[in-house]
């Protein structure tokens, strides 16, 4: 099959088709937005070449033609305004990344001066196990445990 019969066979897709792949386009998006994965926008890259190609059903109002048969839709406009999400949300992630990079103080958590060497209350560790309070429990001896952050959360 060639490039030019899978491109018309796409534009047959009927219109419950092009919703779900306007549904794949926007979840993909959104992951995209928040993940660290290459497979993040592997998956949006095809759904949104798939979705330029059908959404015929859903093209609406034809805003620049370029011949009789082809034109800028406003379902075109979709696939920019998905990329500039998802390089926002990558952005404000990375912004976010590394103002939570590991600093306590002002200074990497790994540097050899211990936190109480200047004043301050050492921080909990991964694996540290604390008390809990008795208005939590109401008992004395049920230790609590500090887990890591998901940093996909």
């Amino acid at each position: 099959m060639s490039p030019a019969e899978i491109g018309h066979t796409l534009t047959l897709v009927p219109t419950s088709g092009q919703v779900v792949v306007l549904a794949l386009m926007l979840g993909c998006g959104i992951w995209a937005a928040r993940a660290k994965t290459r497979l993040a926008f592997v998956a949006l890259g095809a759904c949104l070449l798939f979705w330029l190609r059908a959404n015929s059903h859903l093209e609406g109002t034809v805003l620049i033609s370029f011949s009789p048969a082809h034109g800028l839709t406003l379902a075109d406009l979709l696939v920019p305004l998905v990329v500039a999400f998802v390089l926002k949300g990558q952005t404000e992630r990375r912004k976010r990344d590394r103002r939570t990079d590991g600093r306590v103080g002002g200074r990497r958590a790994t540097d050899p001066q211990p936190a109480e060497a200047v004043g301050e209350q050492p921080v909990e560790q991964a694996g540290d196990v604390l008390p809990l309070p008795q208005a939590r429990t109401g008992e004395h001896d049920e230790p609590a445990v500090v887990r890591e952050a998901d940093p996909n959360d």
